[in-house]
């Protein structure tokens, strides 16, 4: 029987990382060229376009998709007659292909993992370690998976118990009404059920590899229990009008894919994890005839839309020279076609704020978003942050009477109202204050401590 051996895991780990940095799966561009084409929505329209062109842009040039290039995730379903030479464990054997292919010098992939992930958040410098997963199975090959996982869509990962005649559909749709478009979409809805909680989430992790076959299910019509649910929960989702990159239209996802295992009788584990635009994995078995081969997709499955089209509504701008005057004249609603260097700060940036604070460095400002749903920052947050700093503060917040309690009492230098809701957003992404005076009418009312809308802009502010 042929040998399975370390190297040809290594390599072949290595080069799917690789692949799928700049390889959207045929099937997902197939879709997404779907949706483009029946979105009426100008602005969910040109995301998608954009997302299109750039896939392709990518796929020509083979660069990533995406600057997150993701936390490497890789399930093995490990044959038990497989016959391998492996020395080292499989998670050294699984993190050297992932260091190999994250740190290839034709295209260097971001290194997004931290290795002390409650205190000094140190990046381990090659993404490593893998997010390994092993299942054995009968056989006699290895059969692998591996996907890049952004951190925005991640994070909205979600995970319930229901009672067991709980409606699975209705807690998703809650579920994804309330992560609005932090997860970058139109993607991918990966949902496991039964089982308990790591199950549940595993199953959702491993659903979203799965090929992606809505439209025709939907012309074919549910075969069964689980054919039917997808389908409502996908026509249901759609139907919140979130859209590409939250700005409207008839797609928010392209495809709700689900995965069921046995559970206890008291019990109805559901776990949710959605997949981004950069949706990005590969499939690939060893039978010890050597590393795995991967096939470029067709560049007829993209659609032909030519740049200066997707970007024809745009705003060029050279960030580089980037002046006051410059920044001053956009206006609420436009898009911005950017060029030039970029840098992205979350940890670090972060990190760097409170260094600066330690030792005595003056801030501009600092703005804080106390959102309803409490999902990044409290209201003890809020309180501390006022007590501790000298610099101005700008308090976002929603229009609830809730939250102008709570600047009342902080006493922020400056507040903007923000939208949360999904009614709230208009298709040009603002707080639309047309129609609901009423609703907003003691925040407008003038005085010391309310709120002064300048409704040209639509950035209602606080005053002291």
């Amino acid at each position: 029987m042929p040998i399975i051996t370390e190297d040809d895991l290594i390599q072949s780990i290595a080069d799917a990382f690789q692949f799928i940095s700049y390889f959207h799966p045929p099937d997902f561009i197939r879709a997404m060229s779907a949706a483009w084409e029946k979105e009426e929505n100008p602005s969910a329209k040109q995301a998608m376009s954009q997302i299109l062109v750039n896939s392709r842009m990518c796929a020509i040039g083979r660069r990533p998709i995406c600057q997150d290039t993701g936390s490497a995730n890789i399930h093995i379903k490990y044959g038990m007659q497989a016959q391998t030479n492996f020395k080292r464990s499989l998670q050294e054997i699984c993190d050297e292909g992932t260091r190999q292919g994250y740190l290839r010098d034709e295209n260097p992939l971001r290194a997004s993992v931290v290795v002390d992930p409650f205190d000094s958040r140190k990046n381990s410098g090659d993404n490593t370690p893998c997010m390994l997963t092993v299942e054995m199975v009968a056989g006699d090959t290895i059969e692998v998976e591996v996907a890049a996982k952004g951190g925005g869509s991640e994070n909205k990962s979600k995970f319930t118990t229901l009672n067991p005649s709980g409606s699975v559909a209705d807690w998703v749709v809650q579920s994804v009404e309330s992560m609005g478009a932090g997860w970058c979409p139109p993607g991918i809805l990966g949902i496991g059920i039964g089982g308990n909680a790591d199950k549940a989430m595993a199953l959702a992790k491993q659903a979203l590899s799965e090929p992606l076959d809505m439209a025709d299910l939907i012309r074919r019509g549910p075969s069964n229990r689980t054919e039917e649910l997808r389908v409502e929960i996908a026509e249901r989702v759609n139907a919140l009008g979130i859209g590409a990159q939250g700005l409207g239209g008839i797609t928010t996802v392209l495809d709700v894919k689900i995965k069921s295992f046995p559970t206890h009788a008291a019990s109805l584990p559901v776990g949710m994890i959605p997949n981004c635009a950069a949706t990005r994995h590969a499939h690939f078995t060893l039978d010890g005839s050597g590393a795995a081969e991967f096939i470029p997709p067709d560049l007829k499955d993209w659609p032909e839309i030519l740049l200066d089209q997707a970007s024809a509504h745009a705003i060029k701008v050279d960030v580089d020279n980037l002046t006051d005057e410059v920044l001053q004249s956009f206006e609420p609603g436009q898009t911005l076609l950017l060029s030039g260097t970029i840098y992205t700060g979350r940890d670090a940036a972060h990190k760097r704020m409170i260094d600066m604070l330690d030792r005595g460095e003056e801030l501009d400002g600092i703005t804080a978003h106390l959102r309803e749903d409490r999902r990044h920052i409290r209201d003890e947050d809020i309180a501390a942050i006022r007590k501790a700093i000298d610099v101005p503060l700008n308090f976002e917040m929603a229009a609830t009477s809730e939250m102008v309690a709570i600047a009342l009492k902080t006493k922020p230098n400056a507040a903007c109202i923000v939208p949360e809701r999904r009614t709230e957003v208009t298709t040009e992404g603002g707080l639309s204050v047309v129609g609901q005076e009423d609703r907003l009418a003691d925040m407008l009312a003038p005085g010391p401590g309310s709120i002064a809308a300048r409704s040209s802009e639509m950035q209602p502010l606080m005053t002291d």
